[in-house]
């Protein structure tokens, strides 16, 4: 998605980006038609979504890694439980030591996150939900693949185990912008759903 620059779509002009909602449910639906088996959901459209979202914590790192998702680099967001995708209820915890965060606890579902540059986590932090950055070659970050029944949209359970995080919101502000990538992203997923509905349509009216 990146070499025919699809991985900057909805993202803003300042970051590299290119057009708003109409084009990411464009591209999501003719994704969705062939199956494409790329990460434009998972990293394009809810990490970029997200990042945009972030405000209050280390704005050069928010801009720098925003960059790197519309210039092809795979983000993707640890935010899911068990129970579903709930941001008030995060399974991961954060202390903050200076400047840095820790970050110990699991999240499972993660899409696309073998291979990943960075890791977006929605944490508990000292004072409420909040989104930190994680490297995940940093010590402390095991991701383990999970066997699901879509193999092209790999996911994954990750592990924190004190390790070093980069606050992108503070205060609390994590859960609303949690919540408007998941606008977004919940759009995306329809269209994908839509072209996918559509091919096997026209399958079944092409064989009758």
């Amino acid at each position: 998605s990146g070499q025919v620059g699809l991985s900057c779509v909805g993202l803003s002009e300042a970051a590299g980006g290119a057009g708003g909602l109409a084009e990411v449910t464009a591209v999501s639906e003719e994704l969705g038609r062939v199956l494409a088996p790329v990460p434009f959901l998972s990293s394009t459209v809810l990490s970029g979504q997200l990042l945009a979202a972030c405000a209050g914590g280390q704005d050069e790192a928010r801009d720098k890694a925003l960059a790197a998702v519309a210039g092809g680099e795979v983000y993707t967001v640890a935010c899911a439980d068990p129970a579903g995708w709930n941001p008030q209820h995060p399974t991961v915890a954060a202390q903050v030591r200076g400047a840095e965060w820790r970050l110990s606890g699991r999240a499972v579902y993660v899409l696309d996150a073998l291979g990943a540059a960075g890791l977006l986590v929605v944490a508990d932090g000292p004072d409420g939900v909040d989104v930190a950055l994680v490297d995940p070659a940093v010590p402390g970050v095991h991701i383990a693949p999970m066997r699901t029944l879509d193999p092209s949209r790999g996911q994954a359970t990750i592990t924190f185990a004190d390790a070093p995080a980069t606050p992108l919101t503070t205060g609390g502000r994590g859960a609303a912008a949690v919540r408007t990538a998941m606008d977004v992203a919940l759009v995306a997923l329809a269209a994908e759903q839509l072209g996918g509905a559509q091919a096997c349509l026209d399958m079944t009216v092409d064989y009758v």
